[in-house]
């Protein structure tokens, strides 16, 4: 189930791949380092007493569960 319309994601489409590719890069960037803050942001909310290192930590076994933290983060 989507919340837009074919003909919108194709013209959206278009749009993005009509975009030089450094602005394409910007863009992704952007929407990760958004997507990082909210990931943080509930993190935060759902443990209070957690420091941003520890914050961090969850983020990243919870992004990647089979990754192993370097020792700053474990």
């Amino acid at each position: 189930m989507s919340d837009t319309s074919l003909d919108a994601d194709d013209r959206r489409l278009a749009i993005v791949r009509g975009l030089e590719p450094r602005v394409r890069l910007r863009l992704a960037l952007e929407a990760s380092e958004l997507a990082r803050r909210l990931a943080l942001t509930r993190l935060r909310e759902a443990h209070p007493g957690l420091t941003q290192r520890e914050l961090v930590a969850r983020w990243l076994h919870d992004s990647f569960p089979t990754l192993e933290l370097p020792a700053p983060l474990r």
